[in-house]
């Protein structure tokens, strides 16, 4: 995805966990040498059980193992929906601005973007839409991006639909081969039930 992208002068960022399944040093560096920006998706406050200060350790350690592939200048927490704990909230408060001196950062995307004016189009929860099985990853936008099915986004795109995007995807989900989509398939729909499941109880 990310070839394809640098092949048509698309500059993206890609965001990589501390979790063998995502950082991948081959991965992160031939992302990193097609121009793309790579940035840290942290999840140290349910990692910690909630321990701001062992959060914080953790995540100075996994940064620094990632800024040995690549220059990190930006953070996005994951939403992690089977955690009680939500990691944005390891930098909310008067520590913020702290925080991003402390570890040499410019942002955390879903707390220093105006989201306002940008159509804020997901596959969390394996839908386009914002609601359903989506616990976390919710902005602020106010441009409608409805779109139920992928024919709909691909319309939108060639339409031009919007001015200003963010295209959040996460490229696991979509497999080439019939039998890594269903296997991502039914991983999502179980984790889709359980987060459901979890906004009745909460």
């Amino acid at each position: 995805m990310g070839l394809l992208e640098a092949e048509r002068g698309i500059r993206a960022s890609y965001y990589f966990r501390d979790v063998p399944s995502s950082l991948d040093p081959e991965v992160v560096t031939a992302l990193r040498d097609a121009g793309h920006e790579i940035g840290f998706h942290y999840e140290s406050l349910s990692q910690a059980s909630g321990n701001k200060e062992k959060a914080l350790d953790l995540f100075g350690a996994s940064l620094e193992k990632l800024r040995d592939l690549a220059e990190v200048k930006t953070i996005c927490m994951h939403g992690r929906p089977l955690s009680p704990h939500d990691n944005r909230d390891l930098w909310r408060g008067e520590n913020h601005a702290l925080l991003k001196e402390r570890f040499e950062l410019s942002g955390e995307l879903y707390l220093d973007l105006d989201y306002r004016s940008l159509a804020y189009v997901s596959d969390t929860g394996r839908t386009w839409e914002s609601g359903g099985a989506n616990l976390r990853d919710h902005v602020g936008s106010e441009v409608d991006v409805h779109c139920e099915k992928g024919e709909d986004l691909l319309r939108s795109f060639r339409e031009g639909r919007w001015s200003r995007l963010i295209f959040q995807v996460h490229p696991e989900r979509w497999p080439h081969s019939f039998q890594g989509w269903a296997g991502q398939w039914m991983l999502d729909s179980g984790v889709n039930l359980a987060k459901q499941i979890l906004r009745r109880v909460r």
